[in-house]
């Protein structure tokens, strides 16, 4: 589907086809593109067959084809308080860790988008006071586990905009297949290409002595621009599992420019975004579900509105079907489902290829 007018940034799996009657996302497997410019392109780099080879990168096993980033530390407090944890799952809070976005809308609309701008423009403050999202642990560590002997994680004090460069200047990033990338994000809706992943704060390279040096100079966000300029990907699937990562410019005939704009350019076939702010337990749950259905190996048949044997994989776009209807459906030992509302589970979407 390619969105655009009054219809732009919202899901059409959560619309209702009736009056209490099933949500579109019942009845099909939704995908988007942001604008018909870019899916004509992507059909051209498909029929061209300018996407690298699945085959080539398997011969290379130098470097994992599943990279998994989560937990990086925004202040010394949050490395310390890792030494001690585990992967385990953190307890369930009552709101949000992705707080930097509640945070700016307690304020007025104008303050908080200045305070982004601030904090993007390289506002230490603003990024050392970020909450740290120990649930993002969990949620990449898990999806890891799904492949066992084929991811690297990057959890922590290794989750750093340093080693990122490294791999995309040596050509490891271009030889992974799944990214997930699982952290806050900075959203400039007036000047897109200064978006931003927020990885670690910690630990970063002094910036008048690399500035003396001639060398570069970090500051742990990493810019769509910067993804832009330096990467170059191969990859069948990238997840940006934080904030309003599907948003950017509005621009018309384009839908939104950011994230996936960027993405897309320098080669990922398909993104899985958020529309909006998403809360942290039931993120991580959705998307070990959407990992699980599309590597497979699961017990039993799980309904995606195909016919599959037991385990099988499904298609991206089944598998995020699939995973959506099961935690609105989930039930927990109380016997409520907390999320049912379209809140927890229509916020991500898929763009770019379905299979």
């Amino acid at each position: 589907m390619i969105p655009s007018g009054v219809m732009l940034g919202i899901p059409v799996e959560a619309l209702p086809l009736a009056e209490r009657g099933p949500y579109v996302g019942d009845r099909f497997a939704v995908s988007y593109v942001p604008s018909a410019t870019i899916q004509s392109w992507l059909r051209e780099k498909e029929a061209e067959g300018r996407w690298g080879s699945v085959n080539t990168r398997e011969h290379d096993r130098s470097t994992p084809p599943i990279l998994a980033i989560g937990d990086p530390p925004f202040s010394p407090d949050h490395l310390r308080s890792t030494a001690s944890e585990s992967a385990s799952p953190p307890a369930a809070s009552a709101s949000s860790p992705f707080l930097l976005t509640s945070e700016l809308r307690a304020l007025s609309p104008t303050d908080g988008e200045t305070l982004v701008r601030s904090a993007l423009a390289g506002n230490r403050e603003i990024l050392l006071s970020l909450k740290r999202l120990p649930s993002t642990r969990q949620e990449a560590t898990l999806i890891a586990q799904l492949y066992p002997e084929e991811a690297r994680l990057l959890l922590g004090g290794e989750a750093t905009e340093q080693e990122l460069v490294r791999m995309a200047e040596e050509g490891e990033l271009r030889r992974c297949r799944i990214l997930h990338i699982a952290t806050h994000a900075l959203v400039d809706d007036e000047r897109p290409e200064n978006s931003a992943l927020i990885l670690s704060q910690v630990g970063l390279p002094d910036p008048l002595e690399a500035a003396l040096n001639g060398t570069r100079i970090y500051d742990g966000c990493l810019s769509a621009g910067e993804i832009v300029r330096e990467w170059k990907l191969d990859a069948d699937l990238l997840t940006l599992s934080a904030c309003e990562t599907a948003l950017g410019k509005r621009v018309a005939g384009e839908g939104y420019i950011g994230f996936a704009h960027a993405f897309l350019q320098v080669g990922a076939r398909a993104l899985l975004v958020s529309l909006w702010e998403v809360e942290d337990r039931s993120t991580a749950m959705l998307m070990r579900r959407f990992y699980e259905n599309q590597r497979g190996g699961y017990a039993g048949v799980r309904d995606a509105g195909l016919t599959r044997d037991p385990g099988a994989p499904l298609p991206k776009a089944a598998a995020l079907q699939e995973a959506k209807r099961w935690l609105r459906e989930w039930t927990n030992p109380q016997g409520s489902r907390p999320y049912q509302h379209p809140y927890y589970w229509a916020g991500f979407v898929l763009i770019g290829s379905v299979d």
